[in-house]
């Protein structure tokens, strides 16, 4: 299936509350489908290098432009239980605006996680921090200040 047709079947299916998981290559970028063909999701921080994003809602088509999309609440009961459709969207619209963006700490999968656990996770960058250890103390102190 080609990644129009694909991207089409995973929107139609998506339901409000979904975190849709969106490849673009050399990262995943995430948002949480809020329903009729829209996204809440931090634009901006990453690609623009920035340490100031913001939390929109936007048209889900220009979001995914022609990257593949697909469904992902694979941490569902892992993380813990997911809130409430209705909760997920009322969390993710009630944070737009501004916000300091951090690639390790606070980025679009960060975000997505935590509307729908209650959780900032990212499984991205989290397994590569481990590199980091030669460095104690500093990202420790930096995840409990937040």
């Amino acid at each position: 299936m080609d990644v129009t047709q694909n991207n089409r079947s995973v929107i139609a299916k998506a339901k409000p509350g979904d975190l849709l998981e969106i490849d673009r290559g050399l990262y995943r970028h995430w948002a949480v489908y809020i329903g009729n063909d829209e996204v809440v999701h931090v634009s901006g921080g990453f690609k623009s290098r920035q340490k100031e994003a913001s939390i929109k809602k936007e048209n889900v088509w220009k979001v995914i432009h022609d990257s593949r999309v697909q469904v992902n609440n694979n941490k569902d009961w892992m993380l813990t239980r997911p809130r409430s459709a209705a909760e997920i969207v009322s969390v993710a619209l009630s944070k737009l605006g501004k916000i300091q963006y951090d690639l390790l700490f606070l980025n679009c999968e960060h975000f997505a996680n935590w509307c729908r656990y209650g959780v900032k996770y990212c499984g991205q960058f989290t397994p590569h921090l481990n590199m980091l250890v030669e460095f104690p103390g500093t990202l420790i102190q930096k995840n409990k200040q937040q």
